[in-house]
């Protein structure tokens, strides 16, 4: 719920960001993931989706292993040594740190840091690594849905 309320907040200022220079994603990013470019629908990096059954398993197989690797290293690692380091501060320094370490998409980090703060506000007092695996999860699982969308279609 936290993601929807500030995608849809941020949306037109990260728009707005990704057309700046600085803040602007690389011209070869295709245009499910640059905002300067027109996505055409069916396709994924200009590749038709109808029937590429094989795209949604392979998608799900990446989609795993970064998941729990990242939420393992960064949940499951780091949080509770620089919880050790810096006590009750940890998961201020930690969010702002692991929303920076996605600085790649640098025209959404006015939704990726608060987003990365809540998040790992909620890990830190929940002090369960599922919690990250499942929110993350879930977020980063909306592509692989409109991907098998788009191959049954």
């Amino acid at each position: 719920m936290v993601y929807l309320i500030l995608a849809a907040t941020t949306t037109p200022i990260m728009n707005n960001l990704a057309q700046h220079s600085f803040f602007s994603p690389p011209s070869f990013f295709p245009a499910e993931i640059n905002p300067n470019k027109a996505a055409i629908s069916g396709t994924m990096m200009d590749y038709s989706l109808a029937g590429q059954y094989w795209l949604p398993i392979v998608y799900f197989i990446g989609w795993f292993f970064n998941i729990f690797s990242e939420e393992f290293l960064w949940r499951g690692i780091i949080l509770p040594r620089q919880v050790e380091r810096f006590g009750t501060k940890a998961w201020l320094i930690h969010g702002l740190m692991w929303g920076l370490w996605h600085f790649f998409w640098k025209w959404q980090l006015v939704m990726l840091i608060p987003f990365a703060l809540f998040f790992t506000f909620a890990i830190y007092k929940s002090k369960n690594t599922w919690v990250g695996i499942i929110s993350h999860g879930a977020l980063n699982a909306i592509p692989l849905i409109m991907i098998i969308i788009e191959v049954f279609r």
